[in-house]
């Protein structure tokens, strides 16, 4: 995944993730660009499936 800083449009890095659960998660970000330097944190969450999966191993 990338992540790019809203303020800039530079190559943000993932610093830290919270997950609530399997499949919902916030990541603390953090802009490359020295100049920049901004923080922040995205949501990152499960939405739907596009298709069923051939994996006997369920999502917990």
């Amino acid at each position: 995944m990338r992540i790019h800083c809203k303020e800039c449009g530079s190559k943000a890095r993932i610093e830290k993730t919270n997950w609530f659960s399997a499949t919902s998660a916030d990541l603390y970000c953090s802009c490359s660009n020295p100049e920049c330097g901004f923080r922040f944190v995205m949501s990152l969450g499960f939405s739907h499936r596009l298709s069923q999966t051939n994996s006997k191993t369920p999502l917990t």
